[in-house]
């Protein structure tokens, strides 16, 4: 026979398993019958990149720029442009940017690509005659992963 307190050290240690195998219950329960599970929490960075075109004398000729803003919370990502252009800077010559765009890419739901990109060109007009003497495509890129991960990059040729 046992003693009162050996008896109430008994009845705690099968409180105890009974208790611990009433919480793994309900965690298997939750895992098989598809209980709600909470989301991560959604992160945001913000990241711009841009890149400048020089003369061969090393004046500015023009800029192109691009900003974002990225949400993320590990298996998505979305993004929005904060800001963006192509900036022209004078150089003695006519200088013109067309075929501007800037947009969003969306390749996955995994990657956000936000990009500005343009033809800038310059030369001499006179009287409605023009002489181009350089024409240079640009692009500027700043990337976000579903992680966070930013990439920048950009393209002048």
């Amino acid at each position: 026979m046992a003693t009162p307190e050996e008896e109430e050290a008994l009845e705690s240690d099968s409180l105890g398993e009974d208790n611990l195998f009433s919480k793994i219950t309900t965690k298997i329960n939750g895992l098989v019958f598809g209980e709600k599970v909470s989301a991560a929490a959604s992160k945001t960075k913000s990241a711009s990149h841009s890149r400048t075109k020089y003369s061969w004398y090393g004046t500015k000729l023009f800029t192109a720029k691009i900003a974002a803003k990225f949400t993320y919370n590990g298996s998505k990502v979305t993004a929005y442009r904060t800001e963006n252009y192509i900036k022209r800077h004078f150089d003695g010559g006519i200088w013109s940017v067309y075929d501007k765009h800037s947009a969003i890419q969306k390749p996955s739901t995994k990657k956000r690509v936000a990009y500005q990109d343009g033809t800038a060109s310059w030369g001499l007009s006179i009287k409605g005659v023009g002489l181009v003497f350089d024409e240079t495509y640009i692009r500027v890129n700043v990337e976000c992963n579903q992680n966070g991960k930013i990439s920048k990059s950009s393209v002048l040729r």
